[in-house]
């Protein structure tokens, strides 16, 4: 299914789709401006949208939700063929399946079949050579498929395979952008601007926004809890976040050149990142975030891909959309990522929410001295649901030093 070049979340206005809190009479809500700005200042959150619901409290909080495993990791080489064999698991998975439940060995090691007899938060122990097939050893990290669980006709009820629904969290950010325009200043005639306090308003309007997008990539939580009267509280931004799938492609693996083996090595590497957040769960990435670097190669591999007859005086060298065997996902260049970075992601299991009342706003400030005073200011966090299901990709041979770095200054 091809993904159209449109935004996929909505205009981001800054508000929340229920309960924003601006408070009528208190503060001039700039919604309406940030809509009309986001489709070309912040593409990641247009393509975002606005949040389901606001934030409630300085450490925003949600549940994430998972279901029973599909597959296990071993964290210990299986060296044993007994009959009878505890396999070590990653992640505490053991507790959520049940006695009975069928697993398939990894395919290196010949696909053997196995039931499960006894589980522990680390550890299954299972009967080998199930269903005819043949006892194999294996390395350590392989994938063993969760094939279904099997039950004996007439069995009770015995184990409870509910798993707990942890709370994800992260801080809210403040943001604020002053405006002073002194009287001078506004009774002077402009050539361009009718009012002078009213262009400033939307330039800092511009800039929080612009600030927002940076943060929700870049941001690091700053160690300070919920902040102090002289301490900073920051949110973690998706580079801090997505640690599951995070992988370092060395400059021995990819060259990071224009060759056509250099390019075929970088499309690999991007499909085993895509293929981690697959079977994590990541079966609904529809976003490729890049950086400059990153987006020049996929551009790259239009060479040899052409579909389609260039016009006589227009050379069209642009992917603008990725389909591979785990995703069909819009590649989106950001002028905020790192150059040699990449961000696989489901834009439905992102949001930035606003803290209730704290939604992007404007309030005068009161007079002092011969000047016009005022504030846009807002506080937001970034939710990220599953990060498991969603990666990052770093090309090490495209870091500063290693490349170009195209970025745009203002």
């Amino acid at each position: 299914m091809a993904l159209s070049n449109t935004n996929f979340g909505g205009l981001f206005t800054g508000r929340a789709l229920y309960g924003s809190g601006v408070f009528a009479g208190v503060a001039e809500d700039v919604s309406d401006l940030v809509a009309m700005i986001s489709p070309y200042e912040t593409l990641l959150l247009n393509a975002i949208g606005d949040a389901p619901r606001a934030a409630i409290s300085l450490l925003h909080q949600w549940e994430e939700e998972e279901l029973a495993p599909n597959a296990l990791i071993n964290s210990v080489a299986v060296a044993s063929t007994a009959a009878s064999t505890v396999i070590v698991v990653k992640d505490g998975k053991g507790l959520f399946l049940q006695p009975g439940t069928i697993l398939r060995g990894p395919e290196a090691a010949g696909g053997e079949y196995m039931q499960v007899t006894a589980t522990s938060a680390n550890s299954v122990t299972v009967d080998r050579a199930f269903g005819g097939t043949s006892a194999n050893s294996f390395a350590i990290g392989e994938y063993i498929t969760v094939v279904s669980e099997a039950a004996v006709e007439g069995a009770d009820v015995l184990t409870d395979i509910s798993r707990p629904r942890p709370l994800a969290s992260n801080f809210v950010q403040s943001f604020k952008k002053d405006i002073i325009i002194s009287d001078e200043a506004m009774a002077v005639k402009q050539h361009s601007v009718a009012d002078e306090f009213d262009h400033q308003k939307e330039n800092r309007t511009r800039e929080i926004l612009r600030d927002l997008e940076k943060a929700v990539i870049l941001s690091r939580a700053s160690g300070n809890t919920i902040g102090t009267s002289s301490l900073v509280r920051t949110m973690k931004g998706l580079l801090q976040q997505l640690v599951t799938n995070s992988i370092t492609v060395t400059s021995a693996t990819y060259g990071g050149l224009y060759t056509s083996t250099d390019l075929f090595a970088f499309e690999q590497e991007i499909q085993k990142a895509v293929k981690s957040a697959w079977i994590n769960g990541g079966t609904d990435l529809d976003l490729l975030l890049c950086g400059a670097d990153v987006k020049q190669r996929f551009d790259m591999l239009n060479n040899s891909r052409t579909r389609t007859t260039n016009a006589d005086d227009v050379y069209v060298n642009r992917i603008t959309v990725y389909e591979g065997t785990y995703v069909s996902a819009r590649i989106m260049l950001n002028r905020w990522m790192p150059t040699h970075k990449a961000l696989i992601l489901s834009t439905r299991r992102l949001a930035v929410p606003p803290l209730q009342g704290q939604s992007f706003r404007f309030e005068q400030v009161a007079r002092t001295g011969k000047a016009e005073k005022g504030m846009v200011s807002g506080a937001y966090s970034l939710e990220v649901r599953n990060e498991g299901g969603m990666a990052q990709i770093n090309f090490e041979s495209l870091a500063p030093g290693a490349g170009a770095r195209l970025i745009n200054a203002n």
